[in-house]
C-alpha cells in the first residue's frame, strides 16, 4: 500500500472511498438511463475514458488542466499523489462535494423519473 503510515494511509482511503462513490453513482445513473446491456456500455465507456484520461491529460497539458480541474477525478488524482492530510485544501473539498452532490441530485432525479414511469 505504498508504504503509508498513521494520517497519509487514512488520507489515501477516504480519497479512494469519495471517489468510488462519485463512480458507483455515475455507474447507477447509466444503469437507469439505458434500455439494455449494449446501451449502458455504448454510454459507460465514454464516460469512463473521460474520468479516467483527463487527470493523465492533465499533467501534459495546461489546457485541459483548466478544464479537468472541476471533476472530482482530478481532485482525487491530486489527493492520492500527495497523500498527506496537511495537503487537502478546501478547494479540493468544495470541488468533490459539489460534484457529489450533483450526482446525488442527479441519480435521485433519474431514480424518481424511472419509477415514476413503471
Amino acid at each position: 500500500m505504498g508504504k503509508w503510515s498513521g494520517g497519509s494511509f487514512v488520507s489515501f482511503i477516504m480519497n479512494m472511498m469519495l471517489g468510488s462513490i462519485c463512480s458507483m453513482l455515475i455507474g447507477f445513473i447509466v444503469g437507469l438511463v439505458a434500455k439494455n446491456q449494449m446501451g449502458a456500455t455504448a454510454l459507460t465507456v465514454p464516460l469512463g475514458l473521460v474520468l479516467s484520461l483527463l487527470p493523465m491529460l492533465s499533467s501534459f497539458n495546461t489546457s485541459i488542466e483548466k478544464i479537468a480541474k472541476i471533476t472530482y477525478s482530478q481532485q482525487i488524482s491530486y489527493l492520492i499523489s500527495k497523500p498527506s492530510l496537511r495537503m487537502y485544501t478546501l478547494e479540493q473539498g468544495a470541488i468533490i462535494g459539489i460534484n457529489l452532490l450533483l450526482v446525488f441530485i442527479i441519480f435521485f432525479s433519474v431514480y424518481r423519473k424511472q419509477f415514476r414511469e413503471v
